[in-house]
């Protein structure tokens, strides 16, 4: 799946009239892991390098991260 594959599954669902389906938008995003079963939530961030004076550095990157605050734990 792509970024574009993800938009069009959520605007079809955001735009279906005949089932507005309001718990949707309100629950958490889930990552379903098919190896192990386990799931987890996540959020959107963006990780990467830019260096501002060289225009054609940039090594940014969007992703679904499950686990990101565990960098930040002891």
């Amino acid at each position: 799946m792509n970024w574009l594959d993800l938009y069009n599954f959520l605007y079809a669902k955001a735009h279906d009239v005949n089932n507005p389906d309001q718990d949707f938008w309100k629950s958490d995003v889930v990552v379903h892991d098919a190896d192990t079963g386990e799931e987890m939530t996540c959020d959107i961030i963006e990780l990467g390098l830019v260096d501002k004076s060289d225009d054609s550095f940039d090594l940014r990157k969007t992703v679904l991260a499950t686990n990101y605050q565990t960098i930040f734990e002891d």
